[in-house]
């Protein structure tokens, strides 16, 4: 099962908090070695419910992510720094072309 989601670093780069709180941000790849099937992209992203800055992948069909912080808090809901904070509509994520 993978680790995920994961606070992210306490020094971020200026430029990546307010590219996280625009959109989700690539920020790296999780392989096999972290308990995927398979090479999978992993995004910063500010959470917008309580604010703080976490990394996860996407999940599900909706493409949504998981906040660290919101979920040891027992809020295991989507976080709302989802599709609608995203600048990427989700059918070009799944590779199908789209707007």
């Amino acid at each position: 099962m993978p680790n995920y989601p994961k606070p992210a670093p306490e020094k971020l780069p200026l430029w990546k908090k307010i590219l996280a709180r625009l959109m989700l941000v690539p920020y790296g790849w999780a392989g096999l070695e972290e308990g995927f099937r398979a090479p999978t992209r992993i995004y910063l992203f500010r959470c917008g419910r309580c604010g703080r800055y976490s990394i996860d992948y996407l999940r599900g069909y909706r493409s949504y992510v998981l906040c660290y912080y919101c979920t040891r808090e027992g809020r295991e809901t989507p976080s709302s720094a989802m599709l609608e904070n995203s600048l990427i509509s989700p059918l070009s994520r799944a590779g199908h072309g789209g707007a």
